[in-house]
């Protein structure tokens, strides 16, 4: 397996595009003029299929080395480009994989029977305080001087540890394993918020609707507790503050019954990285306190779900529907119109509402009525998961189904 171009783009006309703006630098070699060719590095980032999931970070240096090194042997073309991003792709892939520990935070208070849990190749911790081997003053000292001026300090401390091909790599495997466990447990406690109604207008800060939200710094570290880089990662969701740790010890049993359900129903599912990250992309969404944010991140999510790759509003409306049983399949039906035409006008003509609030959490009981369907029910995959939600709903009208599928079985045995 190799990098290929994505169709969806053309290609030749950013390598012509970048072939253009070709300089020759003081130290005679091969370079770029200007700040356009940034524009053209930003797009082909977009038109690469890389051969495996790696962070964004690793996948603009690939490109940026490659296209640098494509240049410097020739006229620039897109198979030369191409070849040199695979070479670098395979090359990263090649590079022999390391011990990190991801240091960061969750806003509970700290209880012993929390444990400590396993998920893929990530072992994440759960302590009342980092070992004090975790030195990371020099790391908040910095971050404090670039505007983050709150650290909660009641938060309970997780560390996870992994292998990693690069720091960059770690820190994101690190945080999709966080993401995965923490969006377990948020989806456990928020499915049965109906609504919520908050104080404040339109442009107000609202609170997030997840109980369990991220430490706002998240750093990197050796597994002796040594910082593994100078940088930091951070939570814009979360900040400012104030950080406000939560007591759930008396949803913990609800919350490890629902976790352990999932955890054992994904270790069997066919397309169990599929549900895994739509899981994160929930719990990233409803992190937010902007709720226009949130209502349009939970909307692509619901289109994802329902696997709606052509004419999505009306499908993705239709597949959801399949869902609702009883007499109150028609009232969903006009709820699933109402927040459809909302989406529609906050895309296109930049609409905002004062019940943002309330469409949020009317999208919210949608998507998390997808996922446990998803978690629950084992098809091959996504693409038949979508044919099943298209199936009729009448008794009457699935039985006629059935009979016309067994009629074409007969047809085909002749």
């Amino acid at each position: 397996m190799c990098a290929k171009w994505n169709s969806d783009y053309d290609v030749g006309l950013l390598i012509t595009g970048l072939e253009t703006l070709r300089v020759t630098d003081t130290a005679g070699q091969a370079a770029f003029s200007g700040y356009e060719s940034e524009d053209y590095m930003s797009v082909l980032q977009s038109a690469v299929r890389f051969s495996a999931r790696l962070p964004e970070t690793e996948r603009r240096r690939i490109v940026r080395t490659a296209v640098f090194a494509a240049l410097r042997s020739g006229t620039l073309t897109s198979k030369r480009v191409i070849a040199e991003i695979s070479k670098q792709e395979k090359g990263f892939l090649g590079l022999q994989l390391k011990r990190f520990v991801l240091a960061t935070s969750l806003s509970i208070s700290y209880f012993n029977s929390i444990g400590s849990r396993q998920t893929h190749n990530a072992r994440i911790t759960f302590s009342l305080s980092l070992p004090k081997a975790f030195d990371r003053s020099s790391l908040l000292k910095r971050a404090l001087r670039q505007g983050i001026t709150e650290l909660p300090r009641d938060y309970t401390q997780v560390r996870i540890s992994l292998r990693g091909r690069s720091e960059f790599e770690a820190a994101d495997l690190a945080l999709d394993a966080f993401d995965l466990i923490r969006g377990t447990w948020n989806l456990a406690l928020n499915h049965t918020l109906i609504g919520r109604i908050s104080s404040g207008r339109l442009h107000s800060r609202l609170e997030p609707v997840n109980q369990l939200l991220p430490g706002p710094i998240h750093t990197l570290h050796e597994p002796n507790g040594k910082p593994a880089t100078d940088t930091f990662w951070y939570e814009p969701s979360v900040l400012p503050g104030p950080f406000k740790a939560i007591d759930i010890q008396s949803k913990w049993k609800r919350i490890q019954r629902l976790e352990g359900g999932i955890r054992k129903k994904l270790a069997s599912s066919s397309y169990r990285a599929d549900i895994e990250d739509g899981i994160r992309a929930y719990t990233r969404a409803l992190d937010a306190t902007d709720f226009n944010a949130a209502f349009l991140n939970l909307w692509r999510l619901l289109e994802r779900l329902t696997h709606s790759l052509s004419d999505p509003y009306k499908v993705a409306r239709k597949r959801a529907l399949f869902l609702m049983n009883g007499r109150d399949r028609d009232f969903h039906d006009q709820v699933l119109k109402h927040l459809t035409d909302y989406r529609n006008r906050a895309v296109h003509a930049g609409e905002e509402t004062d019940e943002i609030e309330t469409l949020v959490f009317q999208l919210k009981f949608y998507v998390e009525r997808l996922l446990f369907f998803h978690i629950y029910n084992n098809f091959p995959g996504m693409r038949e998961a979508a044919g099943f939600l298209d199936l009729p709903t009448v008794t009457g009208d699935l039985r006629k189904k059935i009979k016309m599928m067994e009629k074409a079985i007969r047809f085909h045995k002749a």
